[in-house]
């Protein structure tokens, strides 16, 4: 069975798209459909919306999926797939967030629209140096199948997405530094003269 036929098992023909053999683009090149990758297309049309997890180094998305959501993403989905560098839940498609959107700084995207993942039993080269895989080849693997559960529903009460949004407009806190008040005191208390003391205030008296 190729991976077509095993997608098509899974997902609707329609929400299937084909991709470059050992890549994430868009087919680009000749290939027959034993080599060649897959995407699965989101949004309201394909009725598919996507949790994409990044775990590289810099990008915990796993954590702080687990520290914030409130629902179990792996028990309501319907199918998980562990991706070289994290996870894809898949659940019917959501208007809660209104389309795909990125959080690139905890490394969470909600692919939801005009858009798609790759697609499971799809092998890609890694091209992140960072990697102890760099350079080989790397597979999307199905490890979870709810949909004989009826999952899929992400809840209508959750607050997650109201979060991610949140954490578009968290910046850094940076605390001004706090000037030496002693030392410029003990340099104006010193036996100095006017002129020294115009060089290092810029004014006579001081404040």
């Amino acid at each position: 069975m190729n991976r077509l036929e095993q997608l098509t098992k899974l997902f609707e023909i329609s929400s299937i798209k084909r991709l470059d053999p050992e890549a994430k683009r868009p087919l680009q090149v000749q290939s027959n459909e034993h080599d060649c990758n897959y995407g699965i297309m989101t949004g309201i049309e394909h009725n598919l919306t996507v949790i994409d997890i990044d775990n590289s180094p810099d990008k915990k998305g796993s954590k702080w999926l687990k520290k914030y959501a409130d629902f179990k993403p792996d028990k309501e989905c319907i199918f998980l797939v562990q991706t070289p560098h994290g996870f894809h839940y898949y659940f019917k498609h959501s208007q809660l967030l209104g389309g795909t959107k990125h959080y690139n700084k905890i490394g969470i995207d909600i692919q939801s629209g005009n858009s798609y993942v790759v697609a499971p039993y799809s092998i890609v080269r890694c091209d992140k140096d960072w990697c102890a895989n760099y350079g080989q080849l790397e597979g999307y693997k199905l490890i979870k199948d709810n949909s004989h559960l009826g999952k899929g529903n992400i809840p209508s009460t959750t607050i997650l997405f109201h979060l991610l949004e949140k954490t578009r407009k968290l910046k850094k806190s940076r605390k001004p530094k706090k000037k030496d008040k002693s030392v410029n005191k003990a340099i104006w208390n010193s036996k100095l003269s006017k002129v020294t003391r115009r060089e290092v205030y810029g004014k006579e008296k001081h404040k």
